[in-house]
């Protein structure tokens, strides 16, 4: 199947114990982590008790190993799927561990049919505890107005979107929705492999006086060297790791999206096993 040759790719393993020994390597590197174990759409009680452990357990090896590592999960792995209410309890039983360590949490965004309940989640959810985050797909058009509806010191992660998007101008709106954000007082990463909108946020950044306050976001996997030079250049770099048993969602997507951006070149090299 062409999807298995993306796994080496674009993922950290299937164990704890891999992405761990990945993310100390980059943290090694000085770059700073953001783990994802893999799974969406569970409707079965016994798959979302699983991934509520895992996350739990990944929290704790990250506290113990004094990872620089924040931990991003995907509300439908947590119920969201069918039903909203058992979301919220599922993703509080992992926050009340991981506040307390402290881990960070960030609900990653999936498709737009559960944007509106996502955003439901974090708001809710902040009310109680402090370390936590969302994700906003900025190919949609109601991310400007979501951001406008966040609560004060919110902490976001602002991203082009691997999901069906309804807007033409990603680039522009996310920039948009960066320059809003930031000037709300929210803490912003911003993920994206865009370089010329890589530029255009390092120039507003600075003019605001802003470059320890913003932090920028690339893939596992992803070729060339723009999140070492941001690295050199003194901004905070971090990188999104997935792992997990579940990573053919998640590699169908990489796939996807390098067809539509027409990089058969990459496409190639990974299927012929290059590194280049």
């Amino acid at each position: 199947m062409i999807i298995k040759h993306f796994k080496k790719r674009y993922f950290a393993g299937e164990t704890i114990d891999d992405v761990v020994k990945k993310a100390i390597e980059l943290n090694n590197n000085g770059f700073h982590t953001t783990i994802n174990p893999l799974g969406e759409n569970f409707t079965d009680i016994s798959d979302i008790d699983t991934y509520i452990n895992e996350c739990i357990s990944l929290a704790q090896e990250i506290h113990n190993r004094s990872l620089s590592s924040h931990i991003s999960i995907k509300p439908t792995a947590l119920g969201l799927t069918t039903s909203y209410d058992d979301a919220l309890q599922n993703i509080s039983k992992i926050l009340s561990i991981t506040d307390k360590l402290p881990v960070f949490v960030r609900l990653d965004m999936e498709d737009i049919d559960y944007t509106y309940y996502t955003i439901g989640l974090f708001k809710e959810l902040r009310k109680s505890y402090g370390n936590i985050g969302i994700t906003l797909q900025c190919n949609l058009n109601r991310t400007f107005s979501d951001v406008l509806e966040l609560p004060p010191n919110s902490d976001i992660r602002l991203c082009k979107g691997a999901y069906k998007g309804d807007v033409n101008e990603i680039s522009f709106n996310l920039f948009e929705c960066f320059v809003e954000s930031i000037c709300r007082g929210f803490r912003v990463s911003v993920a994206t492999h865009n370089e010329n909108l890589i530029n255009k946020i390092i120039w507003s950044i600075s003019y605001r006086g802003l470059d320890d306050d913003i932090e920028f976001q690339t893939l596992y996997g992803v070729k060339g060297n723009m999140a070492s030079k941001l690295l050199s250049d003194g901004y905070r770099v971090r990188i999104y790791v997935p792992y997990g048993k579940n990573w053919k969602y998640y590699c169908w997507r990489r796939f996807k999206e390098l067809i539509s951006k027409g990089n058969i070149n990459t496409i190639w090299n990974i299927l012929i096993g290059s590194n280049k």
